[in-house]
This record gives C-alpha cells, sequence and structure tokens, in this order.
C-alpha cells in the first residue's frame, strides 16, 4: 500500500477508509497465508470489526474462518 500511496494510485484521506485498510493490512497478515482469504473479504472483516460488529452473516467457509480469528461470531443464514 505504501508504494501505491506514493505512486499516487491510493491517496490516504484519513476518516474511516484509512483506518479499514491499516486493520485489513494487518488482518491479512496475521491470517491470509494460513486461511487462504480474498481481498475483499479481508476488507469486509476490516470494516466490519471497526465498526463494532460482534457477528458477521458469511457462506464463505474462508470468510468465516477469518472472522471467527479477530473475535467475531461467523453466523450463517
Amino acid at each position: 500500500m505504501e508504494n501505491d500511496i506514493a505512486a499516487g494510485l491510493l491517496i490516504s484521506s484519513g476518516g474511516l477508509w484509512h483506518r479499514v485498510f491499516g486493520e485489513a493490512e494487518s488482518i491479512a497478515a496475521n491470517h491470509t497465508s494460513a486461511i487462504g482469504c480474498r481481498t475483499l473479504d479481508v476488507l469486509h472483516v476490516a470494516a466490519a470489526k471497526l465498526v463494532g460488529v460482534t457477528e458477521f452473516c458469511t457462506f464463505d467457509t474462508r470468510q468465516g474462518d477469518l472472522v471467527k480469528k479477530v473475535g467475531m461470531t461467523a453466523v450463517t443464514p
């Protein structure tokens, strides 16, 4: 992300998105290699975590595993 910001591909404007990208980077670094989650799945989990979600609804097994790793409850409808 730092290279993309330096190249002008991403613009850091603060607010929630800046925090979501930072949280997603941390989550990905800690869990993606073991679980194999996709980028958008990680971003969704990061955003949910930052806004205080405790239950996360998903049909995706890998995303559900990630949800549990970051301390939320995965719910399958």
